[in-house]
């Protein structure tokens, strides 16, 4: 995990793939035991999986020719 302080006290933290996908491979296993948490719980862990999912995208779009 990488931090850097922007302007205003600002942090910002910036994964790399590998840590991305290794908590997807934590938020999917949660996600295959519902019984374990309430709706408010779940709900966050599918929104947490939907935004690491975006950003592992970006990590593996191509930013060569035609892309």
């Amino acid at each position: 995990m990488i931090s850097m302080k922007m302007r205003n006290n600002e942090t910002v933290t910036m994964n790399t793939l590998g840590q991305v996908n290794s908590q997807i491979k934590v938020i999917k296993n949660c996600l295959k035991q519902p019984h374990l948490y309430n709706d408010e719980e779940y709900a966050r862990l599918k929104r947490q999986l939907t935004t690491l999912l975006q950003e592992r995208r970006y990590f593996t779009k191509g930013h060569g020719f035609g892309n």
